[in-house]
């Protein structure tokens, strides 16, 4: 058997061959190699011998790297679909939103090129997500010192009152403070 790498169907790392075309993409077994051709390396992989061609035998060892990091991005991707369907069969509707608005793609089908634009993409959906939350946060920050300035207001109105006894300014005070409470 070959080397020891990660198969780029099954993402485990074992002893792999490398496809006959490219010599680029490793796989474990030929089970793992026939499932991955049809949905991706079939496209990939005239790209990926024409590389190897133009460069030489002196760029092996970078493809050697591209192929690592080709896998390794394919266990991200992986990863973020299963997430997304966790999250597409759960209650939360923001998540949701930013899955079905955001992300745009289908990640099992998701070429190279499109599985970057997507992560890109949904780098800025989570900062747009993020900036919203902190817009939300903020804006009930200033509704609560709001609230917080008008108790203050009735509590000053009540003590301004020279009318008052003792007992109607403890009240007034305590339906101040049982509001702030509640908020």
């Amino acid at each position: 058997m070959g080397k020891l790498a990660k198969c780029w169907q099954c993402d485990e790392v074992r002893p792999c061959l490398s496809c006959s075309g490219c010599r680029v993409a490793k796989y474990c077994s030929t089970d793992c190699q026939r499932a991955n051709w049809v949905p991706e390396h079939r496209r990939d992989c005239p790209e990926l011998e024409a590389a190897a061609a133009s460069h030489g035998g002196q760029q092996q060892e970078k493809l050697e790297r591209l192929s690592e990091q080709m896998g390794d991005l394919r266990v991200e991707l992986r990863r973020a679909e299963r997430e997304a369907i966790h999250w597409q069969t759960s209650n939360d509707r923001l998540t949701k939103e930013l899955i079905e608005n955001e992300a745009g793609c289908n990640l099992a089908r998701a070429s190279r090129s499109e599985a970057h634009a997507f992560l890109v993409s949904e780098t800025r959906a989570v900062e747009r997500v993020s900036e919203q939350h902190e817009l939300q946060r903020r804006q009930q920050e200033l509704q609560e010192q709001q609230q917080h300035q008008e108790l203050q207001g009735e509590l000053q109105t009540c003590l301004r009152r020279s009318l008052l006894d003792e007992q109607d300014l403890r009240r007034c005070f305590m339906r101040s403070s049982g509001r702030l409470q509640n908020d």
